[in-house]
């Protein structure tokens, strides 16, 4: 074949693929702008109807001597914290069209919470129950039936897979998440399906210190967090950010004094105890579900960190499902480990 004949198709190939990338970005471009209108209108809806997740402005921030005689009430103020360098605040969640209820039915009881109406922007824990499918099932179970009698602190709560089936074991849980769009769906979860009074959600990351923090969240994943200088390569994030406050602060405005705890927050375990230390002193805590396949390897409040500041407080290393008691290396432990007392 003649090499100009070879060039032109080049050329014509070239240019018709070309073409079917642009159809290709402009057609998710539309998509993802006629759902950002969708979701402007949303806001302008809740400000009109005095929802929306904003700064109530009836209500003061509140100064933290105050917090502990603050009652714990029912209504929609109530359900969604957050905490700044300024004092506790409550926020509200208004309903969105962006969100859809998901039904699963578990040992537990058949739980209720929203996800995204697409699941683009949820690829792991709705997806997986849209199919049928809960996370961690046998696990969240596990530790939900032998924590039965207690509240529940829940540190990295998602959208309330397990904060929410606590509820429906009629016991008290804060749940505390650092992404807006997961509090606002685990808030609207407690408002809409019954467990208003019970779930108190706190909008904000813990960490080891106190402060504005920037999140990144894989693509398509609100439930895989990182802080910016923790996030792979492998991965392609979305920026959030949030303002971090020691697991501490919470003893503020907590209505009980023995608990059980549930730490999963992304490699970010160890820092959670670090900033926890008064907690310990304060509240009766039998029992801890933590994460531990991300934090065993960290060089810095990583495994052995764990571990030293575990055993310090009287807690061995079990397996949630079998209870087994976990020894050896801890780099070869499962997922998920069930520190008890």
């Amino acid at each position: 074949m003649p090499r100009n004949i070879k060039t032109a198709i080049f050329a014509i190939s070239y240019i018709i693929i070309s073409v079917i990338i642009l159809l290709i970005n402009y057609h998710h471009l539309n998509r993802k702008e006629n759902l950002m209108k969708q979701a402007q209108g949303d806001e302008k809806s809740n400000q009109k109807t005095g929802l929306g997740n904003k700064v109530t402005e009836n209500i003061r921030l509140l100064p933290v001597a105050s917090v502990e005689t603050q009652p714990i009430t029912t209504d929609n103020n109530s359900v969604l914290m957050s905490r700044d360098e300024k004092g506790w605040r409550r926020l509200n969640c208004g309903p969105s069209k962006l969100f859809r209820p998901i039904s699963l039915s578990t040992d537990i009881g058949n739980l209720t919470f929203y996800g995204f109406l697409s699941a683009e922007y949820d690829r792991t824990v709705p997806e997986r129950a849209l199919k049928g499918r809960m996370f961690e099932k046998k696990e969240i179970e596990s530790f939900l039936t032998l924590s039965r009698d207690l509240p529940l602190i829940d540190v990295g709560a998602n959208v309330g897979l397990v904060a929410l089936q606590a509820a429906l074991q009629k016991r008290t849980v804060v749940a505390i998440e650092p992404i807006a769009a997961n509090a606002l769906r685990l808030c609207r979860s407690v408002l809409d399906f019954g467990h208003a009074g019970l779930v108190h959600v706190i909008q904000n990351a813990v960490s080891s210190r106190e402060g504005h923090v920037t999140l990144a969240t894989q693509a398509a994943n609100t439930s895989t967090l990182f802080t910016v200088n923790e996030a792979g390569r492998q991965f392609t994030h979305d920026l959030t950010l949030a303002y971090a406050i020691k697991l501490d602060r919470i003893l503020e405005m907590l209505p009980f004094r023995r608990a059980a705890l549930k730490i999963d927050v992304e490699s970010h375990e160890g820092h959670v105890l670090e900033g926890s230390r008064d907690l310990w002193k304060t509240l009766d805590v039998p029992l801890v579900w933590m994460e531990w396949q991300h934090v065993k390897g960290r060089a810095t409040f990583g495994g052995q960190f764990v571990v030293d500041f575990m055993t310090a407080r009287n807690f061995r290393p079990h397996h949630v499902i079998s209870g087994k008691l976990l020894e050896g290396d801890f780099m070869s432990w499962p997922f998920t480990v069930l520190w008890r007392r």
